[in-house]
């Protein structure tokens, strides 16, 4: 895990290189977007990993983003999941993971609100099996 980890922070670090060093906020749309995807679901998945809840099942995973007061974006990872419970009646649950310094985690109602307030990324892909790819390989650790 922090081999993944690790890696995902060189992918940011050499697009905020880049960035700077073409004088632009950002990467080739596409580089940026798959960094960024990347690092959000390392994030996310490390955070469920480490402070729960145990996750079984996610859905409607995707990134969105905010503009900041700066002009910058900051991004969003949004989606539901569903935690392993006795209850066959359990809800989906709405989850946020922002990038900050480096991320967030929000679940619930504030989660909900967080993506509600961000705008959708033209073409977004759906992350779901891949969050819930990295969770399995987080839980078999």
């Amino acid at each position: 895990m922090t081999l993944l980890i690790h890696k995902t922070l060189k992918i940011v670090s050499f697009c905020l290189l880049l960035g700077i060093a073409t004088g632009s906020n950002a990467c080739h749309a596409q580089e940026l977007s798959d960094a960024i995807q990347d690092s959000l679901v390392a994030w996310s998945s490390h955070d469920f990993s480490e402070h729960g809840p145990s996750v079984e099942s996610v859905r409607n995973v995707h990134v969105r983003f905010a503009t900041l007061s700066s002009g910058e974006r900051s991004y969003v990872l949004c989606g539901q999941f569903h935690a392993v419970s006795d209850n066959a009646d359990a809800v989906w649950t709405h989850f946020a993971t922002i990038m900050t310094d480096p991320y967030e985690q929000w679940v619930g109602a504030m989660a909900e609100s967080h993506c509600e307030r961000a705008q959708f990324i033209d073409h977004p892909k759906d992350l779901s099996a891949a969050l819930q790819s990295s969770l399995h390989a987080a839980k078999s650790k």
